[in-house]
């Protein structure tokens, strides 16, 4: 889990470490005196009948507020998209669509919730070393974030688990 806030982004290299942590974890660390974060991403993607001409890959983003269901993206990734980039293209979507919401409210803590560690890993290069342009736009997000007071948390959850 990685707290993304003003140090770490001015910060030579732009990077920081991404540890995995449990959800609650991650709660504790955003400072939640509840069982929630004020605003929480969950992200997830996945690929049906892959390898068959039926194939097709998506995802969805579910964001709360306050522990209620406050917006839901859904994110169709191709027919020949792997889990990964459904995954990042739902990411990339999910804050898109949130974005404009979070940047108008007062600053706190974004606790995103992702079950793909090849999406952890990605975005553990940093900004500077992003390779595709999705993988920019949700950096792009974070910072908008950030420079505006915002802590950012990412935050593995191994998937079908719940909290």
């Amino acid at each position: 889990m990685t707290r993304y806030d003003k140090t770490t982004l001015e910060g030579r290299s732009l990077r920081a470490a991404l540890n995995v942590a449990t959800l609650q974890d991650a709660r504790r660390v955003a400072g939640a005196q509840r069982a929630f974060c004020p605003f929480e991403l969950w992200c997830d993607g996945g690929v049906v009948q892959q390898g068959t001409p039926q194939a097709r890959a998506g995802g969805v983003g579910h964001f709360y507020r306050d522990a209620e269901l406050w917006n839901t993206t859904t994110q169709p990734a191709g027919r020949l998209a792997c889990s990964y980039t459904a995954e990042v293209l739902t990411l990339q979507a999910s804050l898109r669509d949130n974005l404009a919401f979070l940047l108008s409210q007062q600053s706190s803590t974004l606790l995103i919730g992702l079950d793909s560690q090849s999406e952890i890993k990605s975005l553990e290069k940093g900004p500077l070393e992003t390779v595709e342009s999705f993988e920019d736009e949700i950096w792009c997000s974070v910072n908008s974030l950030v420079k505006r007071g915002w802590n950012v948390i990412f935050a593995f959850v191994y998937s079908h688990v719940g909290s």
